[in-house]
């Protein structure tokens, strides 16, 4: 890997050439030669953290934290940037248009009835915007599918066109053009269908649309006055016959090439090719022959294998590139039209990326943009008056309120670190940026910290005794399951009617946890169920794959209370975003939560000396091995204390553990079901600690679960 940057790092917080980003930012691995590309800068979304413009060697031009659910940013032809705002919480789905101060100009949202869609935002030569509307129906599919339900949700996507005051056009439902059934790779058994799942909408070279149906593999040309299909490319209503290559496969990103009538690139996923592989790939569509030629394709080697996002953009210098969604992948890949890669940029294993593009454009912020970062113990101010090469310094006002703010002192860096806080304290920030010449710049927005005393040893999960009832607790239902909740006695009781096909689908959760990475942390929280059962205790990333930070498994919890106890390392980069998550899908025993906390541990503690001893306690082999769904754990203490037993999978992963604490001398036996696992063979580690002793046994047994 290569990068010219001059990166300089003070902790968390990091500077790149002058820029100083939060210790979230994705910081950039960089491979090829970033002189080779097209001119221009990255436009990508970092889904859930940033929308963000990088020059080639990862020095920010410009970047926007968000929690919105991140997923187009570009430049649109006129100049305007776009992006889109949708955030479940609010229930905010929209885009907006930016001029090139950065500020906000306009917004399109989908006509009342319908949701804004995510995938897609175009800005047309009249000032009109084109954009995809999800629609919600409940249809009946018993007659029409085998083992369908009569009250089936089904997810549609409409494309509409409005005008300049947000005004509904022009309307195509994809209800009058596609058939459920065609949707032959989803679940057509399922209580909700995404049947269609439109990520992609166009103008063609002759001012029709083209649009990409990822749910059905179908890439279509259609109509822009009538609705009707020109032609359909890919699925189950194929046209075409296409010459030595395979065909379009749960795609994205389908677009006309520029000064090329009838080629289109498509970012091809491939989820049904056999074998699998994803590619970015150019067809020519002959509409007299009725095939189609693959006329240039890139693949990585070896082959890359992307579920789903992924974007290709071809460029003016007939460059092409490629996003291939991120998730250690990278999200800018760059490659000339005979496949040399010429350029690569990689963000980091938990960050994803639906979109990239490359764009020549230029703009200048009206005011700094402040974010603050805050440890308890020191405050950094991160500001950065982005585009601008004339600021000379910048000033820094605070104040105990809004209203009350005075000057506090100036920087010429883009950082500010305040330390002796005091505590129970609020305080407020403002940066403003002064150029050469001595103006000033407009302020920037008013920035608040709160200062308990808590500091790095608080606790950092909100309400979690349940005092304040479900307060700062999310629940969410998925897939068939019913369930619920309700505080009981202080406790949070998930009553559950239908257990679900996953642990997921139950969910009690919070969000807004930050972990830094390198620290280390304690997760306690009290557990029974009405019988015994597992559950999923995490702490983990709010974005797919759900990173699970705490390397956490299964939890066993009993019909009566338990407390247990997890210590761990947070070894990924940090995230203010993380969320505490119980999942209690796939078994319809009640669960009972009481008195969940995180907290900083004051340093990472040595492992106890590890001593395999039968005079602590005999462990036996679990009975039966191998079984089938049900085996127990039997194991005699000559001494009272601490047990704690975990189960390992062959890579060596936590999948299920129970704690059982002052325990006492005698013969115990544990019985486990397995029925949620899957077949394979495990390890299970028993840890034992007699009362008033420091020194900690171990034994590991193998055990083997078949079906």
């Amino acid at each position: 890997p290569t990068s010219s940057a001059d990166i300089q790092t003070y902790g968390e917080v990091t500077t790149i050439n002058g820029v100083t980003v939060p210790s979230d930012f994705p910081i950039l691995e960089i491979e090829g030669d970033p002189e080779n590309t097209a001119s221009g800068m990255i436009f990508t979304a970092f889904r859930e953290r940033y929308i963000a413009i990088l020059q080639n060697d990862g020095t920010p031009y410009y970047y926007l934290r968000s929690g919105d659910f991140l997923m187009d940013f570009k430049v649109q032809p006129n100049g305007m940037l776009s992006r889109n705002v949708d955030n479940n919480i609010t229930h905010e789905h929209y885009f907006l248009t930016m001029d090139s101060n950065f500020n906000v100009a306009d917004t399109f949202s989908a006509s009342p009835g319908y949701v804004t869609d995510h995938h897609e935002f175009q800005l047309l030569p009249n000032g009109h915007g084109l954009l995809i509307a999800r629609d919600t129906q409940y249809i009946d599919l018993s007659d029409k599918v085998d083992g369908g339900r009569s009250n089936v949700q089904i997810i549609g996507h409409n494309i509409q066109e409005l005008d300049e005051n947000n005004e509904l056009v022009w309307l195509w439902r994809c209800w009058d053009h596609y058939d459920v059934e065609d949707a032959i790779h989803e679940n057509l058994t399922g209580s909700s269908i995404d049947f269609t799942h439109i990520n992609s909408v166009a103008m063609d070279y002759d001012s029709n649309l083209v649009i990409s149906s990822r749910n059905q593999s179908e890439c279509a040309k259609i109509n822009w006055k009538t609705g009707d299909f020109i032609w359909r490319m890919g699925g189950v209503n194929n046209e075409f016959d296409f010459i030595d290559t395979d065909m379009n496969s749960y795609q994205h990103m389908f677009r006309p090439v520029s000064n090329k009538p009838n080629h289109y690139t498509v970012f091809d996923n491939g989820n049904t090719h056999d074998p699998r592989y994803t590619r970015a790939v150019e067809f020519r569509v002959d509409t007299v022959q009725m095939i189609v030629e693959k006329v240039w394709e890139y693949r990585a080697n070896p082959d890359f294998r992307v579920d789903w996002l992924g974007s290709v953009q071809r460029l003016p210098n007939e460059n092409t590139l490629i996003c291939w969604g991120g998730h250690s992948m990278p999200f800018a890949t760059e490659v000339n039209s005979t496949g040399d890669l010429l350029y690569q940029a990689i963000a980091g294993i938990n960050i994803a990326s639906y979109r990239s593009y490359r764009f020549d454009w230029q703009g200048i912020s009206d005011e700094p943009y402040l974010i603050t970062e805050s440890t308890g113990e020191q405050i950094t101010l991160i500001f950065n008056k982005f585009g601008d090469t004339d600021v000379d310094y910048y000033k820094i006002y605070s104040g105990p309120s809004k209203t009350g703010l005075i000057f506090l002192d100036t920087t010429s860096l883009t950082r500010y670190d305040l330390f002796e806080l005091t505590s129970y304290t609020h305080y407020y920030f403002q940066v403003t940026a002064v150029n050469g010449s001595g103006i000033e710049s407009l302020p920037s927005m008013v920035e608040h910290v709160y200062i308990d005393d808590l500091g790095p040893q608080g606790e950092i999960i909100q309400n979690g005794t349940f005092r304040q009832g479900e307060e700062n607790w999310d629940f969410l239902l998925a897939g068939d399951a019913e369930a619920n909740p309700e505080i009981h006695a202080g406790r949070y009781v998930v009553h559950i009617v239908q257990s679900g096909n996953a642990p997921g689908d139950i969910q009690v959760k919070q969000g807004g946890i930050p972990l830094y990475q390198g620290q280390t942390y304690l997760f306690e929280f009290d557990a029974h169920a009405t019988t015994p059962r597992t559950i999923q205790a995490l702490l983990q990333d709010n974005d797919p794959p759900y990173t699970n930070y705490g390397q956490i498994g299964y939890t066993y919890i009993l019909d009566h209370r338990t407390h247990h106890t997890y210590t761990f390392t947070m070894e990924e980069d940090s995230d203010y975003e993380a969320e505490v998550v119980f999942n209690c899908g796939m078994h319809d025993a009640d669960v009972y939560l009481d008195n969940v906390s995180l907290s900083v541990t004051t340093s990472v503690q040595e492992e106890p000396e590890i001593d395999i001893s039968p005079e602590a306690f005999q462990l036996s082999q679990n009975f039966p091995n191998p079984f089938n769904g049900i085996t127990q754990i039997e194991y005699d203490l000559s001494n009272a204390g601490d047990v704690r037993i975990r189960i390992f999978n062959v890579r060596g992963q936590v999948v299920w553990t129970v704690d059982h604490f002052n325990q006492q001398v005698g013969n115990h036996i544990v019985r486990i079901n397995f029925t949620n696992f899957s077949t394979g063979l495990y390890f299970y580690q028993i840890d034992f600690k007699s009362s008033g002793s420091q020194r900690l046994y171990s034994e590991i047994q193998k055990m083997v679960y078949i079906q």
